[in-house]
């Protein structure tokens, strides 16, 4: 495997996707994990950016009224 934290945002995004499609949840869950480090990080997807908002990045956790009005 390589080293998520040598990969660029763009890629790190890439396989998130992938990860998404072929239901690879640990390798996704070690890949949000990489993302969340880098504070800058903004997500190109609306899919990721609730995970990531969920996760508690760059915000207070949602309600479960947020999560509901997805």
């Amino acid at each position: 495997m390589t080293d998520l934290t040598t990969l660029t945002t763009d890629q790190l995004e890439d396989i998130w996707n992938d990860c998404h499609v072929a239901g690879d949840y640990d390798l996704q869950d070690k890949v949000v994990a990489e993302m969340m480090t880098r504070d800058w990080f903004c997500p190109h997807s609306y899919d990721l950016m609730w995970e990531l908002q969920d996760r508690g990045f760059h915000c207070d956790p949602p309600t479960q009224e947020d999560i509901d009005a997805r």
